[in-house]
């Protein structure tokens, strides 16, 4: 009999967390799912490690390549899945026990709905029953933004609303929207669900009784590299530009790659700026590029003749004048 589940593991280089993420598999009230651990070209005990995990339980299976990335190390997954649902959980994270049978029942009794997710909560390695809201959150974030005003596809322009192992999806989905972007090194989960709500994929919200996807913070975590992050914000918004469908949505989608790129003081920001105007292309859109450039060059300009005619010396007393860095 095919399992129900398919949960899929990218792992590289966290041996030591891996036991952690597979006993919470182990530990799920259903029971018919299969877990494969892709081990994407690990230099670490990785390989040894997933091999003695998949000797304890026949329903883990593994799969060693060499090293493409985190959303390459997913599509081996999905390749090798057989389950009619997916559950992606990162090495380094948990689920709780009841969190599959949950979000499977709800998708069998709600036949209209692609993609059901639930709530999170934080820990560390020190503390893996600490259950917060996550850094600098003081409530219950995820459901909170989910049932504000608005549509899915607006809030998710804003921010990505839910971590990678808080759905569980509908193999379908990837046969409709595609698999994860191996081009996008961060965010590549983000831009994977703008484009479900760009497709009219059909997501809800739901949380039971021990449901909560568990999210480790520690100082290895990608999100913690911010130049990073924003980089890769940027990238992702010129990648889903052309399938957002209105000018409002296009015009959103590109202020906020611009404000990324000021944000990090891009040094090719006038090259991005044309590529997200390009990739969000309306009248609204190119007139706001327009103006972006003519205020890029003439201030640009100012700088040059500023430090090219005022006196270093002047020049310091004014830095220090107007607290410019």
């Amino acid at each position: 009999m095919n399992p129900h589940v398919s949960i899929i593991i990218p792992c590289y280089n966290q041996a030591s967390l891996l036991p952690d993420a597979i006993n919470s598999v182990i530990a799920q009230t259903l029971i018919n799912w299969e877990c494969i651990i892709v081990n994407d070209g690990s230099t670490d005990n990785t390989a040894d490690v997933s091999e003695k995990l998949a000797q304890t339980d026949a329903r883990i299976r593994v799969i060693n390549q060499k090293n493409i990335g985190l959303s390459g190390a997913r599509n081996s997954g999905l390749k090798a899945a057989n389950g009619e649902f997916l559950q992606f959980l990162d090495a380094d994270d948990m689920l709780e026990p009841g969190k599959l049978k949950a979000h499977l029942t709800f998708l069998h009794e709600n036949r209209d709905i692609d993609i059901v997710f639930g709530d999170a909560r934080y820990f560390t390695t020190e503390n893996p029953e600490l259950r917060e809201f996550g850094i600098n959150k003081k409530k219950s974030w995820i459901p909170e933004i989910w049932f504000s005003q608005g549509n899915p596809i607006e809030k998710f322009l804003n921010q990505n609303l839910f971590p990678v192992n808080c759905p569980l999806i509908r193999t379908t989905v990837f046969d409709i929207v595609g698999q994860w972007n191996v081009d996008l090194e961060a965010h590549e989960d983000w831009e994977f669900w703008l484009r479900c709500v760009a497709t009219n994929i059909k997501i809800a919200y739901y949380q039971g009784p021990n449901c909560f996807a568990l999210v480790r913070m520690h100082p290895q975590s990608m999100s913690n590299d911010n130049l990073r992050m924003k980089r890769t914000n940027v990238k992702m918004r010129i990648v889903i530009g052309h399938l957002l469908k209105t000018s409002g949505l296009r015009i959103i989608n590109f202020k906020k790659g611009l404000c990324q790129l000021h944000s990090f003081n891009a040094p090719n920001i006038a090259k991005q700026a044309l590529k997200l105007c390009r990739a969000n292309i309306s009248i609204k859109v190119l007139l706001s590029t327009l103006q972006f450039l003519y205020n890029f060059y003439v201030t640009k300009k100012i700088i040059k003749l500023y430090r090219k005619n005022i006196p270093w010396p002047v020049q310091k007393f004014l830095l220090k004048i107007f607290r410019i860095s």
